[in-house]
């Protein structure tokens, strides 16, 4: 089926991901690419005589995702950074622009992203009796999430929500150091102190203000039959008439759900930030 077609406003309406979707899929391919070929290559060149037992295969197996989480924490952390530093591609945005308004660059940003979570949604269906169903709605929430982004609806957001996975890089590397008995080092110290700062600073305050922020833009947006979007603001394939009218107009479901399933991936960071701390630093038994 053609793309555009099944991407337009009488099918999925997500206009601008026709452009975007081949990022998408290669993104998706690069992070399954790790899990299948890159990981378990990697695995055996560090541990070579792994016995062949179900508890090694479930270690092996928590290895190897743990280096696809650093993988895509990496990436994302680097596309969030990207966008936040190149102010001029959310500058100066009416309340209106940053939940409906469209930037390219931001698009490509979101396509790299959105790759790893159809991925992360695959990943955690095939693997939910180890990871239960909170893993799996995290992966159904974000990739809905992010897909409305090409609608667009709240795109220039995505910088915003993307560097809560910068706190991941640390998390990683802690649990890389559990698993490797190196709980009481030096290195761990810092690395969780790291992983702390960042996890309060970018995930809970920032990213609880952000949906704050979020929430009221799109309140403000919800005032208006047809909300007030410059032109070089609006996705270039919309630029003609009731087009436009259509499918920049806020949904009011479209948004409360999208609200809802970033408030849920907030909650989620609260509760596991309690685990987090639980985990200790002295604590001699590892999960």
């Amino acid at each position: 089926m053609n793309t555009h077609l099944l991407f337009s406003p009488q099918l999925l309406n997500l206009p601008a991901l026709p452009d975007h979707f081949p990022l998408v899929i290669l993104s998706a391919l690069f992070y399954q690419a790790v899990y299948t070929f890159a990981g378990p290559l990697l695995h055996s060149a560090i541990k070579p005589h792994t016995v062949d037992t179900p508890a090694a295969k479930l270690a092996r197996y928590f290895w190897i995702d743990t280096l696809v989480s650093f993988t895509q924490s990496y990436v994302n952390t680097c596309v969030a950074i990207y966008l936040l530093t190149h102010t001029e591609f959310r500058g100066y945005l009416t309340p209106e622009e940053r939940i409906l308004g469209y930037h390219q660059e931001t698009a490509r940003g979101l396509a790299v992203a959105t790759g790893y979570f159809c991925y992360h949604l695959w990943e955690t269906w095939v693997n939910r009796r180890v990871y239960g169903l909170s893993m799996f709605l995290h992966a159904v929430c974000a990739l809905f999430t992010v897909s409305l982004g090409f609608r667009p609806q709240g795109l220039h957001y995505t910088a915003t929500f993307l560097i809560w996975e910068l706190p991941n890089l640390f998390l990683n590397i802690q649990r890389y150091l559990d698993r490797s008995g190196r709980r009481q080092t030096s290195v761990r110290a810092i690395n969780r102190l790291f992983l702390l700062s960042t996890y309060v600073t970018l995930r809970l305050a920032f990213g609880t203000l952000s949906l704050i922020q979020m929430g009221k833009d799109m309140l403000i947006t919800s005032q208006f039959q047809h909300p007030r979007i410059r032109a070089e603001h609006v996705l270039p394939s919309i630029r003609s008439g009731e087009l436009i009218q259509e499918i920049t107009q806020m949904r009011w479901f479209l948004a409360f759900v999208q609200l809802g399933s970033l408030t849920f991936l907030n909650m989620q960071g609260f509760y596991w930030f309690t685990k987090i701390m639980a985990k200790g630093d002295l604590q001699a038994k590892t999960v």
